[in-house]
């Protein structure tokens, strides 16, 4: 069966993640403003953040079923400064404040970019060492 939508590419996986988060958010605005209740615009940095939590993950797990694993670690590296640089417009004209302004915000953000770092690190090695497992084994098989 054919995919309607290539999600394993990169960069649709920032877009459509930046995307979707950018909806919950105005979902969450929309509540808040028909309740008569007052938003902290500055949520949307919590909404920017998460779209880039769950990139992490999923691109954490797409470089380990990847068939070339350093041209995927490029382009998910690639799709993420993309999603960051974006979110972080977006989130500094709907808020009104820089990330530099907001110190929480700013120290939460550093360890979610060191946690996507971090684990496509972690992922990419994981598959090195397959990868050489594999050849390993194939040398040995060979010999015998």
């Amino acid at each position: 069966m054919r995919r309607l939508i290539n999600y394993i590419n990169p960069w649709i996986m920032a877009s459509g993640l930046l995307l979707v988060f950018l909806l919950i958010y105005a979902g969450h605005f929309v509540v808040v403003q028909i309740s008569g209740g007052t938003m902290d615009v500055l949520q949307i940095w919590v909404y920017v953040m998460g779209a880039s939590m769950v990139y992490s993950i999923f691109s954490a797990i797409n470089i380990l079923y990847a068939a070339n694993t350093s041209r995927y670690y490029s382009r998910a590296m690639m799709g993420y400064i993309a999603l960051v640089i974006v979110g972080v417009i977006l989130a500094t004209l709907i808020s009104g404040k820089s990330i530099l302004e907001l110190q929480t915000y700013r120290r939460v953000f550093i360890f979610v970019v060191f946690t996507f770092l971090v684990m496509v690190t972690i992922v990419t090695l994981i598959k090195q060492l397959e990868n050489w497992s594999r050849r390993d084994d194939e040398e040995f098989l060979k010999k015998k």
